[in-house]
C-alpha cells in the first residue's frame, strides 16, 4: 500500500512538472508578431532582407531589415523587388553585419555615427501608410536595440527602441524573411529604388 501511494505521488509530481513546462512553452508560442508604439499594438506579418554589400569605412556588410504588416503587398519582377501597394505599417533598419547571406545572431545597437558590425545607424517606422496614395509620414528611431536569433530560415527578432518623440517602440517577429541581393548597386551614394524609397 505504501509503495502504491509513493508511486502515485511520484506520478502526480511528474504530471505537474509536465503541465508547468507545457504552460511555459505555450507562453513562448503565444508571442504575437507585432510592433508596439506607445502601448498600441500593430500586427506584423512579413519581412525582407536587402544586401547592399560591404561598407568600405568599416568592412561590415550592410543588410537592410524591413518588417511589414498585412495589407501591404510586395510586387516582384524577375525575382527582384519592383514596388509595394496597399495600406499598413512597417519598421525599417539599416543594419551592419559580418557577411552577405543574412543577419548574424546577436544584439544590434543603434549608433548614428557607426557602420560597425553589430550596429544599425538609421531606422524609422510608419503607421497606417497608404502606399497607393503616398499618404502618411515615417517617424525616426533614435535609440535602442534589435536582437536577432535564427533557426534555419526562420528568424526571431525582438525590438526595444525609442523614437524621436521619446516614445517606447517595442516589437517581435518570428518567421521567414524575403532576401534581395543588391550588392554593388549603390549609385552616387544612393540605394536603388526598392522598398527603402517606397516607404519614405
Amino acid at each position: 500500500m505504501k509503495y502504491l501511494i509513493k508511486t502515485l505521488v511520484v506520478v502526480l509530481a511528474f504530471s505537474m512538472v509536465m503541465i508547468s513546462c507545457k504552460k511555459d512553452d505555450d507562453k513562448e508560442d503565444s508571442k504575437s508578431n507585432e510592433l508596439v508604439v506607445n502601448g498600441t499594438s500593430y500586427e506584423l506579418s512579413q519581412g525582407t532582407l536587402e544586401n547592399y554589400g560591404i561598407w568600405t569605412s568599416s568592412g561590415a556588410t550592410n543588410i537592410d531589415l524591413i518588417l511589414l504588416s498585412p495589407g501591404i503587398t510586395i510586387h516582384e519582377e524577375g525575382g527582384e523587388f519592383s514596388y509595394v501597394t496597399g495600406t499598413g505599417h512597417y519598421v525599417y533598419f539599416e543594419m551592419f553585419t559580418s557577411g552577405p547571406t543574412g543577419l548574424d545572431v546577436g544584439t544590434y545597437t543603434y549608433n548614428a555615427s557607426s557602420t560597425a558590425s553589430g550596429t544599425f545607424d538609421y531606422s524609422f517606422y510608419g503607421l497606417n501608410i497608404n502606399f497607393d496614395t503616398g499618404s502618411g509620414s515615417p517617424v525616426s528611431i533614435t535609440g535602442g536595440t534589435v536582437t536577432i536569433s535564427a533557426n534555419g530560415s526562420t528568424y526571431e527578432i525582438t525590438l526595444a527602441l525609442t523614437d524621436a518623440m521619446g516614445q517606447a517602440v517595442t516589437g517581435y517577429y518570428k518567421g521567414s524573411l524575403r532576401y534581395y541581393n543588391y550588392d554593388d548597386r549603390i549609385e552616387n551614394g544612393q540605394k536603388p529604388t526598392i522598398i527603402l524609397q517606397s516607404v519614405q
